[in-house]
């Protein structure tokens, strides 16, 4: 069998997976994750103009071995344990969010904002994308990353150990209904649960794969926003600012809990145009 063989089979079936949702199905989306599934498996083995060569008995073992996890439902993120964000290597698998495109979005208001020699944190960081892409993008940063997810921190901990950044990310294992420090920062950043309770039955089985304590937000999924604002406002520094993700239905929701303690809520859009990032600022500075 040939690469271009493997790729031809492993979209078709990746497009009429029984656990893709009708309105979900893309060919595009097909193809590229099974062009991934060889990328990563014949490694310095496959390359464009050696699609027609024919894949070696132990790694053709290895390819379909991982079609039929990721047609189990398995994230095609977590069989490759690893993936890109904002142009960085992140090491991913179960018990962790799996980095999202949009998300870059929260990553890039912080790089472009943070004062020299700034200081942010990041509540609910899961694998440490965000504080990873800000920390190697903006070398003179400093990061507080906390999480309530020691196997989410595994990922955190392996990320920040590949990229150097020991000296300048602080990992923390607590929940952040009751962590505390006197520290302050320039920007206080999240991308926090945020699905409603309702609507989790609907999400997709890989998406299901993913912890669930990372993707519910509570009934109205705005519960750690709230969280966040109420307890967290007082380690921000003068001038400093929340900035925060959140999903189509609840942007805002968001800005509205932080008009409400005396912010000024801006909204940044994602490639869809939807509002995805809302920044805070205290209306009196």
């Amino acid at each position: 069998m040939t690469y271009r063989s493997f790729c031809t089979i492993a979209s078709e079936k990746i497009y009429n997976d029984k656990n893709c949702p009708a309105e979900q199905k893309d060919r595009g989306t097909a193809v590229f994750e099974a062009q991934n599934l060889v990328k990563h498996f014949a490694g310095d083995a496959f390359c464009t103009y050696r699609i027609d060569e024919e894949i070696s008995p132990d790694c053709e073992k290895k390819l379909f071995s991982a079609l039929e996890k990721k047609l189990s439902g398995i994230p095609l993120q977590y069989i490759l344990g690893e993936w890109e964000f904002y142009g960085e290597r992140i090491f991913c698998g179960k018990g962790c969010l799996i980095p999202r495109p949009e998300t870059e979005f929260l990553a890039e208001f912080a790089i472009k904002n943070l004062p020299s020699g700034g200081k942010f944190f990041d509540i609910c960081t899961g694998s440490g994308c965000i504080p990873v892409a800000i920390l190697k993008n903006r070398p003179d940063s400093f990061a507080y990353c906390l999480d309530i997810s020691e196997d989410a921190l595994l990922y955190a901990r392996k990320n920040c150990g590949y990229h150097n950044l020991d000296s300048r990310m602080n990992i923390i294992n607590c929940d952040a209904a009751e962590f505390e420090t006197d520290e302050k920062f320039d920007i206080i950043l999240s991308n926090p649960p945020y699905i409603k309770s309702c609507d989790m039955k609907n999400l997709s089985a890989e998406v299901l794969n993913e912890p669930h304590i990372a993707l519910d937000g509570g009934e109205d999924g705005l519960l750690f926003y709230r969280l966040i604002v109420e307890r967290y406002t007082k380690n921000l520094k003068k001038g400093g600012v929340f900035a925060f993700e959140a999903g189509e239905d609840t942007s805002h929701s968001v800005g509205d809990i932080l008009t409400k303690s005396g912010f000024f809520a801006e909204y940044i859009k994602d490639y869809s145009g939807i509002d995805r990032v809302i920044i805070g600022r205290k209306k009196d500075e």
